[in-house]
């Protein structure tokens, strides 16, 4: 399923929204194309579309016009069927709050989205396990989110974003939530994994000292993604 060499390629994507009868134009014309072991950072002030950009690279928001394709496949040239697989196989996300099911540890956290995609059970739990530790916590995996600190839950997420090895993460504002010094603990976890692993990561961030260790930021002026 999965071809080419750009983990993520947009090509002249457009999206609009209707709010309170006036259309409002969020991207125009967009174009970004990322490569396996690449992390971009999409800085910019709130309103500017990042989230709307990580929406339509993802999967989750059809644009008006123009093409997203993940690891070569076209995300809207088929079904939702095939994009559903596209999410699940190829896509990881992580948001600005963890989202973790507060009932189950953080190791199965991590292997619930192994056994949807259609893992067996010892498959997936030996694959969380090298997650986990991956993460730096190892000793933590029998605890539940509520005993775990913000920025231990952040890097259970960011694992949890990785259990079926995608090509693609997109990550929106995933350190706004931590203190400074936690911000930049999780953060190096990481550009850690990015780097070991070879996956492509598009990051959107208020932090302009995080973007600039990134390998290069863009941002929106007027509806297009330009170089920073």
């Amino acid at each position: 399923m999965i071809g080419g060499t750009a983990a993520l390629n947009l090509t002249d994507v457009s999206k609009s929204y209707v709010d309170a009868g006036r259309r409002i134009e969020v991207l125009i014309g967009a174009n970004l194309k990322i490569s396996p072991g690449e992390m971009v950072a999409l800085v910019g002030p709130s309103g500017a579309g990042k989230s709307t950009l990580l929406h339509v690279a993802g999967l989750l928001d059809k644009p008006d016009q123009g093409a997203v394709e993940v690891g070569g496949v076209s995300g809207y040239g088929g079904g939702e069927k095939l994009r559903t697989r596209l999410r699940r196989h190829a896509i990881g996300f992580v948001y600005q709050f963890h989202y973790l099911l507060p009932e189950f540890t953080a190791l199965e956290n991590i292997i619930i989205p192994q056994r949807v995609a259609g893992l067996d059970y010892a498959t997936a739990q030996e694959r969380a396990r090298e997650l986990i530790a991956m993460v730096g916590l190892a000793d933590r995996e029998t605890h539940r989110p509520a005993q775990l600190s913000g920025g231990e839950q952040q890097r259970v997420a960011i694992a949890r974003a990785l259990a079926n090895a995608p090509l693609l993460l997109l990550a929106d504002e995933p350190t706004g939530n931590l203190d400074p010094g936690t911000a930049d603990a999780v953060f190096t976890v990481l550009r850690r994994i990015v780097s070991e692993t070879g996956l492509a990561a598009l990051v959107a961030t208020h932090n302009l000292d995080m973007a600039s260790v990134m390998d290069r930021s863009v941002t929106l002026d007027n509806g297009a993604v330009v170089a920073v």
